[in-house]
């Protein structure tokens, strides 16, 4: 049992992380919100990236640029190594 939800975990994990990956590079190269993959994107990570960009907007003061998905990328990858460490016990 205990295997079973770790490998579900880390595949959510995993998703999330691809999904971080894909909206950061359609940042890149989308313009307009109106697109229905970036507004996909945004739908789908927000729930995820909102709370860490309010702590963030707390500690960083009138920042231009958003770190919140470097940040959110960072915790998924803690995550899935405790995850993973636990799988192994």
């Amino acid at each position: 049992m205990q295997l079973l939800l770790g490998s579900f975990l880390l595949r959510l994990i995993r998703i999330l992380q691809f999904l971080l990956f894909a909206r950061a590079l359609s940042s890149w190269f989308i313009r307009s919100i109106d697109n229905p993959i970036y507004r996909l994107l945004i739908m789908l990570t927000e729930p995820f990236l909102a709370p860490i960009r309010n702590a963030l907007s707390r500690v960083q003061r009138g920042g231009m640029m958003d770190f919140s998905i470097i940040v959110g990328y960072i915790i998924l990858q803690i995550l899935s190594s405790l995850v993973y460490g636990a799988m192994l016990r």
